[in-house]
């Protein structure tokens, strides 16, 4: 669905919309009226209701950076790391050459 919207150059762009509950039906009372409103989902722009209407206004907030991603629960755990694994495998392989050079 689309909705129009009026933008600070005078012109009026089709925008992605949604239809938002504005009543919920009482007991035996009238059925549920809905309206259709803009999605806030454009990075640039923010959709507010004035009295012509939908307009765009400039959104001011800074993008903000992502953090780093979150460790897996898993590396936690000394015996589940891949580097872990590594020194075992060099020791395992170190034991089992000690062994053959004493046959």
């Amino acid at each position: 669905m689309l909705i129009q919207v009026g933008f600070p150059d005078g012109s009026a762009r089709d925008v992605p919309a949604q239809l938002r509950s504005i009543s919920t039906p009482a007991s035996g009372g009238p059925p549920t009226m809905f309206e259709l409103v803009p999605l806030q989902c454009n990075a640039l722009w923010q959709f507010v209701r004035s009295e012509k209407g939908w307009q765009a206004v400039g959104r001011r907030q800074l993008v903000t950076k992502l953090g780093p991603p979150a460790q897996e629960w898993w590396h936690s755990i000394v015996q589940m790391r891949d580097e872990a694994d590594v020194p075992l495998r060099q020791a395992c392989r170190i034991g089992k050459a000690s062994q053959r050079q004493s046959l």
